[in-house]
């Protein structure tokens, strides 16, 4: 909000008009522009939150030496084939 009010601040000062002047389209100009700025914060903060789930539950079925079934139930909840595999890594014991 105070990004807001600075921006109407410094429109009205480089305009010279009082705040009750501002037309209702430059405040909606403002607003959209905030509202840019909002959706991409909230779109970056989702993103986090499902790759750290999906980490976790990647930990959790390495942890249980379950990893393979567990890959393929999450491409097939994305509705995808898994990549093909061109090499085998074998884990040293």
């Amino acid at each position: 909000m105070q990004r807001i009010e600075r921006a109407i601040w410094r429109w009205t000062r480089a305009a010279a008009v009082t705040p009750a002047k501002i037309s209702h389209g430059v405040i909606c100009t403002i607003w959209i522009s905030a509202a840019r700025f909002l959706g991409a914060t909230l779109n970056s903060i989702h993103n986090i939150a499902y790759y750290l789930e999906l980490m976790r539950q990647a930990r959790g079925a390495l942890a249980e030496d379950q990893y393979d079934a567990w890959a393929l139930s999450v491409y097939a909840g994305w509705s995808e084939a898994p990549p093909p595999l061109e090499f085998d890594l074998e884990v040293p014991q």
